[in-house]
């Protein structure tokens, strides 16, 4: 009996047969290629490029005769594994929102859904940039697509603003008994630019992902 079984979710086939007969070696052809004539013994395991039908054909040699072929077919495919670490952020304030991940995998093309729709199809890249028609909540989807089969989704939810939103949670507090004051605030969004005022009048400027900071106070109290 032969047969051709593909191997876990690898492109490896496994090729297992029984001889009838002493032969000097058995010859294996794949597709109408002859891959070569290896020694009798089963099984012999075997790398094909892709997904696929492959039909697999052998015959046993001996004393320079060849037996007929016994031909078998096995359907190469794999699932893919999803991506992982999805992030979904807007950028700015503009009407886009920026999607990152990880690939698991060599994918065939990568599908991007927002709210139930796809919007793009990619090729293996990790990084995604999609234009979004208002502002509101969007709920995106990273499918990989392999051999005709999709991989769970990896989802993310972005919130989209037009308008500037505040930075939250902001605390100020003294440092001791000196004149310092601790600031802190969480930023809802990606800013481009961050003031920090005093009395009305700017005193810095740091960094947009910055999210606290130490400043002096003036030399009199309640300044």
């Amino acid at each position: 009996a032969f047969t051709c079984v593909q191997q876990g979710n690898q492109l490896r086939v496994l090729l297992s047969w029984q001889n009838p007969v002493a032969y000097d070696g058995v010859e294996i052809i794949r597709n109408g290629t002859s891959l070569g004539t290896f020694p009798p013994a089963s099984p012999r395991e075997d790398t094909v490029p892709a997904c696929g039908l492959y039909n697999y054909s052998i015959r046993g040699t001996a004393g320079g005769f060849a037996s007929d072929l016994v031909a078998r077919s096995v359907d190469v495919a794999l699932v893919p594994a999803a991506a992982s670490g999805v992030t979904c952020q807007q950028v700015g304030l503009d009407p886009q929102v920026r999607l990152t991940w990880t690939n698991n995998g060599a994918y065939e093309s990568i599908e991007i859904i927002r709210n139930g729709a796809q919007v793009a199809l990619l090729g293996l890249v990790t990084t995604y940039t999609d234009t979004v028609p208002s502002q509101g909540t969007y709920d995106y989807s990273v499918v990989p697509h392999l051999c005709g089969n999709v991989a769970p989704p990896a989802t993310c939810t972005a919130q989209v603003r037009t308008e500037v939103a505040p930075p939250g949670s902001f605390l100020c507090a003294q440092r001791d008994n000196i004149f310092l004051v601790d600031l802190s605030w969480t930023n809802p969004v990606v800013y481009t630019k961050i003031e920090i005022y005093r009395g009305g009048v700017k005193i810095a400027e740091p960094a947009p992902s910055a999210s606290g900071g130490r400043r002096k106070t003036s030399r009199s109290a309640g300044s």
